[in-house]
């Protein structure tokens, strides 16, 4: 290996490799596919995070809305409101309940309904934010029936449903992500194998000859490997740059947006470290496959 690397260095070679039309074609496609590879693993990291988190979120706390009745009197939601506020403060489990004030509320709505959302004569329900104990074991259920008896108007949101369809979305972006980095592989492994058996049809002369002098299939094949390693690290760091320009940029984007939707798609330190590792991964794939397909293109040649 030590070997290998060392040619990395040196523009001598047996077999004229650096002529062929593969100095353009190989970097320009081992770029193309780390730029996806980056762009797909570092999806699916930041989803795979988001996803956590989510889950943290939305299990640990729980939502009351107290509808308000036509013909309701002045103050009458708000003495609602307050009941329900105690009840939940009553029951084990529950850390905290808050009610959200007017500007809480039109916080939540500006996305949905404008800055005038709370100027309007629409009828805007009571919310009550729910924290819940660590392992609160709450019956969310048995929940839900009391505040329904109690207070009229009231009904509880345990974020099941939007967990389940959170969770169910990036278990899916996951599963696309981790089929494109096969179909990646496997494309990088084809061209490379299809570059290599071009060259050795090309200089099927020269190979001939170094096989007349003693040269070994081993000493052949490390030609073809250095060749492939030049162009693979290439075209892989390029690619990789693009890649990483793109994530800094999207994350650029989705900072200045309202993250009540999007959460943070920063990458940490450890996870750049992992993309930083794809054009590495990929010329090794690229010099291990060069080696296998030279060796046995050769052992059938002779």
């Amino acid at each position: 290996m030590g070997n290998l690397f060392s040619r990395l260095f040196r523009d001598e070679d047996d077999v004229p490799l650096g002529e062929d039309a593969s100095n353009r074609f190989l970097p320009c496609i081992t770029g193309l596919m780390v730029y996806l590879a980056v762009i797909a693993l570092a999806a699916m990291m930041l989803l795979s995070h988001a996803g956590v988190a989510w889950h943290h979120n939305l299990t640990s706390t729980l939502t009351v809305q107290i509808l308000p009745h036509t013909g309701d009197k002045a103050g009458t939601l708000d003495a609602r409101t307050q009941a329900a506020s105690e009840l939940l403060m009553a029951t084990p489990g529950i850390a905290n309940a808050r009610v959200l004030t007017n500007d809480q509320l039109a916080a939540l709505l500006t996305p949905w309904l404008g800055t005038d959302a709370m100027t309007t004569e629409l009828p805007v329900p009571r919310l009550i934010d729910v924290s819940l104990h660590t392992n609160s074991g709450l019956d969310t259920r048995a929940l839900s029936t009391r505040l329904a008896e109690s207070i009229p108007g009231a009904s509880l949101d345990d974020h099941a449903i939007w967990l389940k369809r959170l969770l169910d979305f990036v278990g899916a972006i996951e599963t696309v992500a981790l089929v494109v980095l096969a179909l990646i592989g496997f494309a990088g492994v084809s061209i490379v194998i299809f570059i290599t058996r071009s060259g050795l049809a090309i200089h099927e002369d020269v190979i001939a000859v170094l096989h007349m002098i003693g040269a070994r299939d081993t000493y052949i094949a490390r030609q073809f490997q250095v060749h492939v390693l030049k162009l693979a690290l290439k075209g892989g760091l390029v690619g990789f740059v693009f890649g990483a320009t793109t994530i800094v940029i999207f994350n650029a984007m989705t900072e200045m947006r309202d993250h009540f939707v999007i959460p943070d798609f920063s990458l940490s330190f450890e996870q750049w470290i992992l993309l930083g590792t794809l054009p590495l991964i990929a010329a090794a794939i690229g010099t291990a496959t060069a080696r296998f397909t030279v060796i046995q293109a050769i052992s059938r040649m002779t």
